[in-house]
């Protein structure tokens, strides 16, 4: 099964049920990520793909979501993430910031961070498999003094059983 979490554009899932309803084994939901009663069975899911969605979540509902991924996803099942701007948007001071800019060190951090166990007591957690941010400087329409720090970041995780995943380590320690 496929969640895709967006950034809760309605024509975004629309946009993907069109193009890929076909697909037997995909669900698409349009749902509040940070409620509890958002009911997804654990170990369901073998990929969620998330586009924009965090930095318009406080820190809290992050990491809150975080672990919640993390159970929701099959082991070997994969998370994408993109997400991009570490900054509030625009060249001009909002009275309510829509976003919550995060570094890119805090979501691998809290990703990073997250586990779960199943009924046996085994542990699972993410595995960074791949990585990829692009930092960029931009300029505002009045002058420089508006200048914005921002970047394009993309994380591919994978749960995995943590015994495992350490044990991987030490043996690649070992052989080193």
């Amino acid at each position: 099964m496929l969640w895709s979490l967006g950034n809760g554009l309605g024509i975004s899932l629309s946009l993907s049920e069109f193009l890929n309803g076909h697909f037997n084994n995909v669900t698409f939901m349009c749902a509040d990520v940070t409620s509890p009663n958002l009911d997804i069975s654990p170990d369901s899911v073998d990929l969620i793909f998330s586009n924009c969605l965090l930095m318009h979540l406080s820190d809290k509902e992050v990491e809150n979501l975080a672990e919640r991924m993390v159970k929701w996803l099959t082991v070997g099942g994969f998370l994408f993430i993109r997400e991009s701007s570490s900054h509030q948007p625009g060249d001009s001071q909002w009275k309510k910031n829509p976003t919550h800019p995060h570094e890119p060190r805090f979501y691998t951090r809290v990703f990073k961070e997250c586990s779960t166990y199943d009924d046996l007591g085994s542990s699972y957690e993410l595995s960074l498999m791949n990585f990829n941010c692009v930092g960029s400087i931009g300029y505002g329409k009045m002058s420089i003094h508006s200048m914005t720090r921002d970047f394009n970041g993309s994380w591919i995780m994978c749960r995995v059983n943590a015994k495992t995943s350490y044990d991987m380590s030490v043996s690649l320690v070992k052989v080193l």
